[in-house]
């Protein structure tokens, strides 16, 4: 039905499983009120460590190629190589589409099919992040009413956390709440930034957090992107660590996708380098007056994790 890498301590994992048709029968699933349709091989995971903030977990899902077949003659969409997995967390997780609740957490995964030579199944692979809950095979793509392109948390300073992020599109959107969590699974929202409502241009957001709980060592920050008409969706969940935090430099935007980020923080003056996986500096460049140097990375850089170094001090930059 299902395999699951084992990277990470879920406890003990149960898959639950449900096909309404039979072999002989049209068995697609439609969504009456998207018309979208779904393979009928719909399932259900969970696990006694259910909540796996910021970790990614692959999920090998698998089928018969006579399913796959019947999807695809309602759905020329549904073809192997962009089957999607769409996941469904909220009220009522029982593998029923008809009761989906409204307000409940929808995310459309890419789960591309390798059908198996000689063989009468299949299988969809796909990355789930943060928690298990139900899924569907489609080939239907959601209209989000934001389509997301960054979100990053990191600390700007010893006592407060920025978050940014941005959009390529919007419609239709109200707001965005920004919550937090000291466990990964409790958020609270600390603050809402207006959306564009619709917009088809590049937008960036950004919000600082100084007023951080005592005493927290880590914390978890979501984005709550709500609809014009109260419908919404979370954004992958962010993680802080603030034990150790360098004291006074940050690094934004963290991850950088598109090889430039800005240093604060750093004395004046300060010769800034980064450096490689191996050690090897790939950019050099100086503190201004106000303690900011812009790092613009070299064109085709590799992505991977790079070291920021200012002084005696150093912090890590991903790059996608």
């Amino acid at each position: 039905v299902a395999a699951i890498e084992d990277t990470y301590n879920l406890g003990t994992v149960s898959a639950g499983f449900t096909a309404l048709g039979t072999a002989t029968s049209t068995a697609v699933r439609v969504d009456g009120r998207a018309n979208r349709h779904y393979l009928d091989r719909n399932f259900y995971l969970t696990a006694t460590n259910k909540v796996f903030t910021g970790r990614s977990i692959q999920v090998r899902f698998f089928g018969l190629t006579s399913e796959l077949d019947r999807l695809q003659a309602v759905d020329g969409a549904a073809t192997a190589a962009n089957l999607k997995a769409s996941q469904y967390s909220g009220a009522n997780e029982d593998c029923d589409l008809a009761n989906n609740a409204a307000a409940g957490e929808k995310r459309l995964l890419a789960a591309p099919a390798t059908v198996v030579a000689g063989a009468d199944w299949f299988t969809a692979q796909t990355t789930v992040t943060d928690h298990f809950s139900e899924f569907y095979l489609t080939g239907a793509s959601f209209p989000l009413p934001v389509e997301l392109t960054a979100f990053t948390a990191i600390p700007a300073g010893p006592a407060a956390v920025r978050l940014a992020w941005a959009t390529a599109t919007e419609k239709n959107s109200r707001a965005f709440d920004i919550e937090r969590s000291l466990n990964g699974e409790t958020f609270a929202r600390i603050g809402t930034v207006a959306a564009a409502g619709s917009s088809s241009s590049p937008r960036a957001y950004e919000l600082l957090d100084a007023k951080l709980p005592t005493g927290a060592a880590q914390l978890y920050y979501r984005l709550k992107q709500v609809d014009a008409d109260g419908t919404f969706n979370y954004s992958p969940v962010r993680t802080v660590a603030l034990t150790g935090a360098t004291a006074g430099l940050s690094l934004y935007p963290n991850p950088a996708p598109h090889g430039a980020a800005t240093l604060t923080g750093a004395r004046p003056g300060t010769v800034v380098t980064v450096v490689d996986a191996l050690g090897r500096p790939v950019l050099s460049a100086t503190a201004d007056a106000a303690g900011t140097a812009a790092l613009a990375l070299p064109a085709g850089l590799p992505a991977g994790v790079y070291v920021v170094r200012a002084g005696t001090q150093a912090l890590r930059l991903g790059v996608e």
